[in-house]
Parts: structure tokens; sequence; C-alpha cells
């Protein structure tokens, strides 16, 4: 007989979270018997999943008042996995289950684009770092992030790396979407949060430079483009007179990135602050090469260098990503694949992982 295992994440949506919680319970399920609670979703559960609740933790995101009633119920399950969610946190403490933590990093305050939501994600900091303290068993999806909760929260952690699924993302011979596109030189692609912290304005200035030297440059921007965040960059691109070199195609279902992975010649990301980076490892399994930043608050440096499959950019400014672009541009050919780490990236080997967690776990 199986035994029951509670997921609990604060938003199942399109993103890197829910991927990672996709490929994982998908391989848990041959263990567990598993039900997913979130607060809100936008998007069906797998079917490998046997239900999926909406759940309010905490009634009150600024005055953390527990849902006994959620508790009581946690109750029933051997195991309960959480990602990253103070308040299922906090009841899956009080009720006594083994419980274990993925840490994805914490949304940086100041890239939130409301005053509202600033306040909330400030105060969660506190209550993070509270919280984090009190669990037993924490997972770090990066060295990034295992060095982050060791200075945040003087907390120890088990690193086992996000990973990509080989059966999805592999080299294609015939490449089927874009086609009009495929005699432009250099062809770009972008996968994510169409956003600030994903740093999409910072990419549409570093186009505008390519431009005088590649007039024909394309990017191809997939994610959610309907936000108020999405609506600038695309005002950006209209006032920097590149609206034939950058399009958006809006959200592009996960398992159809393979295709967009493949006509691209160079994966891109500017993400100012990121606790792993799921579609460089996508990208670069589909042959194409990385450019990211790599400062002191992102694990980019870490996962491109890692696998040594692309370049990275220190400086957060326009002309640093224009040539790291240009070094990946004549480097392409030249990069050779670490396989050790790349096969580290994997989410067999990443599920395998947590399940010894789940069995050696207090």
């Amino acid at each position: 007989m199986k035994k029951k295992m509670a997921v609990c994440i604060t938003a199942y949506e399109p993103g890197g979270q829910s991927v990672v919680l996709e490929e994982t319970t998908r391989r848990f399920a041959k263990y567990y018997d598993i039900d997913l609670y979130c607060v809100y979703s936008k998007k069906l559960k797998p079917h490998w999943i046997n239900n999926l609740y909406h759940v309010k933790p905490w009634p009150n995101k600024l005055t953390p008042l527990s849902n006994y009633e959620f508790i009581e119920s946690l109750k029933n399950y051997d195991i309960i996995h959480c990602h990253d969610s103070i308040g299922f946190m906090d009841c899956a403490i009080k009720s006594e289950v083994k419980t274990i933590v993925t840490a994805h990093g914490i949304y940086p305050w100041k890239y939130l684009p409301d005053l509202n939501r600033k306040m909330i994600c400030l105060l969660s900091e506190i209550f993070y770092k509270y919280y984090y303290r009190k669990i037993k068993n924490i997972v770090a999806i990066s060295q990034f992030v295992k060095d982050w909760l060791k200075d945040y929260a003087n907390v120890d952690s088990v690193l086992i790396y996000n990973g990509f699924s080989p059966e999805k993302f592999h080299k294609l011979k015939k490449i089927s979407v874009l086609k009009k596109f495929n005699k432009r030189d250099p062809k770009l692609i972008f996968a994510g949060q169409v956003s600030k912290r994903k740093g999409i304005d910072l990419i549409i200035k570093a186009i505008s430079l390519l431009k005088e030297e590649y007039p024909e440059i394309i990017l191809a921007i997939a994610g959610h483009d309907d936000s108020n965040e999405a609506k600038i960059f695309k005002e950006q691109v209209v006032s920097s007179n590149l609206e034939k070199n950058i399009i958006f195609l809006g959200n592009i279902k996960h398992e159809n990135l393979i295709n967009y992975y493949n006509w691209g010649d160079i994966f891109i990301t500017a993400s100012r602050v990121e606790g792993f980076g799921v579609p460089i490892i996508e990208s670069v399994a589909c042959g194409t090469p990385a450019v990211g930043y790599g400062g002191k608050g992102s694990a980019v440096k870490e996962i491109i260098e890692g696998l040594n499959y692309g370049e990275v950019f220190l400086d957060y400014n326009p002309l640093s990503l224009k040539e790291a672009i240009l070094r990946c541009i004549h480097n392409k050919k030249k990069y050779k694949l670490n396989k050790d780490f790349f096969n580290r990236l994997n989410w067999d080997y990443s599920s395998k992982e947590y399940l010894k967690l789940f069995k050696r776990a207090n």
C-alpha cells in the first residue's frame, strides 16, 4: 500500500515552480498517493495527482492566523512536501507530520510592480527566516540557494539540483515553428516570465545595440505577455523601432518549448535574481547555448559555467549583455558540454535524491 503525500504550493500556475512540482511528483507517484494543495491555480491537475484542493493556510497574508481545520487534515498524510510557502510551512510544522521544504529563493521585493505587493514581500522575508529555522529538512535547488539559506537564515540544506526531462527536450532534425524567420541571423529565444525581474527591459536595450551590427537580428519572447509590465515592454519595443526584430509569442505550453529552443541560435536570459533557471538547461539539452547574467543574486553563472555551454555577463548593462551575446555567436561551435554536471541536472536523478531524503528525514 502506498504512503500518502501532501504537496503544497501557493500558486499552481505556469512557471518554473510548477515544472519542478510536476516533474518530481510524476516520479514520486510510483511510491506515494499524492494530493496537491494551493491557494489558487491556473492549471489543471496532472493525472498522476489524485486531488487538487484550494485552501488558505493563513486567512490573512498580513496577520498569520492558522487554519486549524487544514492542519487537522494534514495529519492524514505520511509526508508533506512544501514549495516555499510560509503559510503552508506554518501549518505543516503544527501538524507534526514529516515535512520537506524545497527552497527556490525568495522573490525580491524591489522588483515587484506595486507598493502593496512590495510590503507583503518585505514582511514575508521576516517570516521566511523564522520558518526556515523551524524546518528540519530543506532542499536547495542550487549551490547559490544553499549558500543564500546559510547566509540569510543560518540553516543547512541538502543540495538537489532542478533538472530537465531528456524525453521532452533534445535536438530536433526538423524545426516546425517560426519558419518565416529561419533566415534571420542571429535568432535569439527567451522563455519565462515577461517581467522586470527577468530583465526583459535590459534585453530589449541590448537588441537595439546589436541591431547596428545585425540588422536582421530576431528575438522571440515566450511567456505570458498580457500583464501591465508586458505592456510597458511592448511600448519599449515600439519606441526603440524594434517591431521587426522582437516578437512576443505569448504563453507557450511547456511541452512545446522544445521547438522554440531548437529554432533559436542562442537562449538568452537577464534575470536580476534567479534561484536556478530551468529554461537554461532545457535549451542546452536542445543544443542551444545560453547567455545569462552571472551576478551575485543569481544561480545562472553556476549553471551556465557548470555546463560549459554559453556565456555570462557580470555588469548589468546593455553593452555587457551585447558583448556576451557576441562572444556566444563567435564561440558557439567551440562549446563542449560538461556531461558530468549535465547528467546531474536530470529529473530522474533529482527525484531519486528526493526519495532518499524522504526515507531518512526526521
